[in-house]
């Protein structure tokens, strides 16, 4: 892998937790969502007369282990099995307690987690 596409899964897990922590009362995702996609997907809509042509997800990606796509799944797999042990979804919401720029490092609790 390289230090490239490492960092960038990295970003991209980072910005998915934040998502997640900072979510309502729920928290809905599709695989890749557009950052991992290896296609144009776009849902039918009166601006594309309700045209299924690029309407797919390609769930499969995931178990491919060729690809990258499996760390992304497992990333999720453990923050959704997480949040069903801690339920922090249905706590309050949460609240950034420290950032320091320099470090580019950011704290929130909620759920009684940190």
């Amino acid at each position: 892998m390289t230090s490239q596409l490492d960092r960038g899964l990295s970003l991209y897990k980072m910005s998915r937790l934040f998502t997640h922590a900072f979510s309502g009362q729920g928290f809905l995702n599709f695989i890749g969502n557009e950052f991992g996609h290896p296609d144009w997907v776009e849902l039918p809509s009166p601006s594309n007369n309700d045209n299924f042509q690029f309407a797919r997800r390609q769930f499969h990606l995931a178990d491919n282990q060729q690809m990258r796509y499996k760390y992304l799944n497992r990333f999720d797999r453990a923050v959704n099995k997480t949040e069903e042990r801690f339920g922090w979804l249905k706590s309050n919401q949460a609240v950034v307690t420290r950032t320091h720029e320099g470090d580019k490092v950011m704290v929130f609790e909620r759920a009684g987690l940190v």
